[in-house]
């Protein structure tokens, strides 16, 4: 059996501990049993400390954290700025993936879906996978609940009640 090279992808804060990242952490740390998988977690991380890139082989995988200079929420909004960043993290990781084959990008939010497909025009056989528990949009509800309320109401109240009105 050839080898799977699988890199897991996430977007997280320094100091908040998600779902995500006990997920991950739990599927990296059950991935290394397997010797035919090299896992590699990329980190893109907000820490206000963190200046530099640092590499990690302590847990029996490889972990990549590739600072962020503004927090995710902020980040998605610049389209510009996020393109540049994207170049410069991937010019940070390209040895991990030179010389690979079966690259697997397995991507844990969808706000990096350009990343993965900057990657993909390096490595043409890579496979992207994406994750359906990073909802993108999910803090555009999260943090209005007018708008929140509203769409729970078209979708589930109104579905049971059609009289229900404004």
């Amino acid at each position: 059996m050839k080898n799977i090279n699988l890199f897991l992808a996430d977007i997280n804060v320094s100091g908040h501990t998600s779902g995500v990242d006990r997920y991950m952490s739990v599927l990296a740390e059950n991935l290394k049993r397997y010797p035919f998988v090299n896992v590699c977690r990329i980190h893109f991380r907000y820490d206000s400390r963190m200046i530099l890139w640092y590499e990690s082989e302590e847990k029996g995988y490889k972990e990549v954290f590739i600072p962020m200079p503004q927090t995710p929420d902020e980040m998605i909004t610049e389209k510009f700025w996020t393109e540049r960043y994207n170049v410069q993290a991937y010019n940070i990781l390209a040895p991990f993936f030179r010389d690979k084959e079966n690259i697997i990008l397995h991507l844990h939010t969808l706000n990096l879906m350009n990343f993965a497909l900057l990657v993909k025009t390096h490595h043409k056989a890579c496979k992207i996978v994406t994750h359906l528990h990073c909802i993108p949009w999910k803090s555009f509800f999260n943090s209005d609940i007018r708008r929140f309320n509203k769409m729970y109401r078209q979708f589930y109240i109104d579905k049971e009640n059609p009289a229900y009105k404004d």
